[in-house]
């Protein structure tokens, strides 16, 4: 799973860079076209705690991914860039980042 969560995170700070350097405004059309892996990724990480944290926090994780996902779906439904953007950038990305690598994020940001 770690590899595709670092494929998602990718994909989604390329979706981020291309709207806001490149100005691409097809945001809501690529953010459908990774849903399944987002939909993949949550399920995954809703289901079964595979890292053993602590119950309180890993509830309150689990929250905190419901309410991405609610956010990235009104987003999409009403296709509203602007909260797309920031449920990606500020939402998914920084969620992902807790489940790669302190090294691997690094290299990441450069490429």
């Amino acid at each position: 799973m770690e590899e595709k969560i670092k494929q998602l995170y990718t994909d989604i700070r390329k979706i981020v860079f291309d709207y806001l350097i490149l100005k691409k405004r097809n945001i809501v059309e690529r953010a459908w076209e990774i849903f399944p892996q987002i939909q993949e990724f949550s399920s995954w990480f809703l289901l079964k705690n595979e890292f053993n944290i602590e119950k309180d926090i890993y509830l309150y994780m689990k929250i905190q991914l419901m309410e991405i996902l609610q956010d990235y779906m009104d987003g999409i439904e009403k296709k509203d860039m602007v909260l797309l953007h920031d449920v990606l950038d500020y939402g998914m990305i920084d969620f992902l980042k807790i489940f790669i690598l302190e090294e691997k994020k690094e290299e990441m940001e450069v490429n």
